[in-house]
């Protein structure tokens, strides 16, 4: 891949934030109705390569991830950027994800 003219190779995690805003972070037993749902592509390592694409840098990201949609809108989040995803290899488990609640006033 070096060989290719990459600035940088990032090796890492991708993952797909679920972030649901509520009014307040339920209480035991209690549930609480969202405001807003949202998707977000990220992963310290995928989001350090999409930043260095932006900044000029010709990028490469090497990483697994799921065989799911999450997974093939990764990759297309990435082509978007202009990373290269050659060496990403598609394994049978859903790519991972992580949900995050965050309150009105910011809190998480």
């Amino acid at each position: 891949m070096a060989s290719d003219g990459f600035d940088v190779v990032v090796v890492g995690s991708c993952f797909v934030d679920m972030i649901s805003y509520v009014p307040h972070f339920p209480k035991f037993d209690e549930t609480v109705k969202g405001t807003k749902f949202q998707l977000d592509f990220g992963g310290k390592a995928a989001n350090q390569c999409v930043m260095a694409q932006k900044l000029g840098a010709h990028t490469v990201m090497v990483a697994k991830i799921g065989n799911d949609q999450f997974g093939k809108d990764t990759i297309k989040n990435f082509k978007k950027f202009g990373v290269n995803t050659d060496p990403i290899v598609s394994k049978i488990q859903p790519l991972e994800n992580v949900k995050i609640y965050k309150e009105m006033y910011g809190q998480f």
